[in-house]
């Protein structure tokens, strides 16, 4: 249960044996300690992550190397030149380390003999073995250890669930593919090397990887597949060393290459142009089609939904490997800020929240207006994005 939510619980109860002291000063004074023992747990967190530890400082850098998944562009790309900066040791896993993306990250790095760049396809496990071995050389030349993992790769496609007759299921091994046995490749690629530095294992989830989105399932599957797997692996992790860590990082939608709008609908598209007859008029009824573009749109394209200041998640990722006492859990996203809403999302049973979002989904899909010159013809048997 989230942590909020246990919060919320006991205060409750505590208001609950406060009013019924009149009857039972027993019951009062039970409350009175149960409140105390709440409010100091949290307050003493709060002294060690404020007062403590910020006077501590991070780690130091020195000896320490950071391997970084997905740099070629987006949040991996800026972790590499923010941990280059401090003075870690960054291997930065490129898909394609001679393009310009990748070596531009030779110009913008303070330190260009603090970095490399490696090429890794997280599909590939022959890439993840070459990489790893090229790893232990520089470490060992260097004197280095594997401080943090950060699996940072991903990918992001939609899909209807409801569209979809093909048993390949291509979509979703795509995405999962990427998004979570990448993960577990990786992971279990360098886990003797983090392990015998006593290091973290920084994993780079989603909150979709809490909650659905619809017309996104696959990709939502693939990272609740991840912090699924997060968690399982810090249970096992601290079971070898209480001193390590294991982390999600869980952002929103940010303004990132991940988050393009034509090459998301462009699958629906596919979908639609490739669906038998029978799918096609019980979708025409519901005009479903119409209405995931305008959510998706809304969603993806909205200053209100998107969040531009990509920084934010850059600096949990920083906070993740270079803190001595990292969270387990970083949810990133500008609405987290809002704590009336935080408290909502919390404490409110599930099935509110999902007729919440459900809501919303039906205020956007019906009530937004439809994109000019990007709609689809639903009764064109080869329908596709309008230019």
């Amino acid at each position: 249960m989230p942590t909020l939510r246990w919060l919320t619980f006991f205060v409750t109860v505590y208001f609950m044996f406060k009013l019924s002291y009149i009857t039972s000063p027993l019951i009062s004074w039970f409350a009175t300690f149960n409140g105390m023992i709440i409010v100091a747990w949290y307050l003493s967190g709060f002294i060690k992550r404020k007062l403590i530890l910020r006077q501590l400082g991070p780690l130091s850098p020195k000896g320490k190397a950071v391997f970084i998944t997905g740099c070629d562009t987006g949040f991996g790309h800026r972790l590499a030149i923010k941990l280059n900066s401090i003075g870690y040791h960054v291997f930065a896993a490129c898909l394609f380390p001679n393009g310009s993306d990748a070596q531009s990250l030779l110009d913008k790095v303070k330190n260009r003999s603090k970095l490399d760049l490696v090429k890794v396809d997280v599909t590939n496990p022959d890439d993840l073995i070459e990489a790893r071995d090229y790893v232990r050389k520089v470490m060992s030349e260097n004197e280095l250890q594997l401080h943090a993992l950060v699996n940072n790769a991903g990918v992001l496609q939609q899909n209807l669930i409801t569209l979809e007759i093909d048993p390949t299921i291509k979509d979703y091994e795509f995405q999962m593919n990427v998004n979570f046995y990448g993960v577990l490749r990786t992971t279990r690629t360098f886990m003797a090397d983090v392990v015998k530095a006593n290091g973290r294992f920084v994993n780079l989830t989603s909150m979709a990887g809490r909650d659905s989105v619809m017309g996104s399932s696959a990709y939502c599957a693939s990272k609740h597949a991840a912090v699924a797997f997060t968690k399982t692996l810090a249970s096992e992790i601290h079971q070898i060393s209480s001193s390590m860590h294991v982390v999600s990082v869980e952002p929103w939608f940010y303004n990132t290459n991940l988050i393009s709008v034509k090459p998301l609908l462009s699958v629906v598209d596919k979908q639609w142009a490739t669906a038998s007859d029978e799918l096609r008029k019980l979708h025409e009824k519901s005009d479903i089609i119409r209405k995931i573009r305008n959510a998706t749109k809304f969603f993806f394209t909205s200053p209100i939904s998107i969040d531009p200041d990509v920084n934010e998640v850059v600096e949990a990722l920083t906070e993740a490997v270079t803190s001595r006492e990292p969270h387990p859990v970083y949810r990133v996203s500008r609405w987290q800020k809002v704590i009336p809403l935080k408290l909502l999302i919390e404490v409110i049973p599930v099935e509110w929240a999902e007729a919440i979002v459900n809501l919303i989904y039906h205020l956007l899909m019906n009530y937004t207006s439809d994109y000019k010159n990007e709609s689809i013809d639903l009764k064109n048997n080869n329908a596709k994005l309008i230019e």
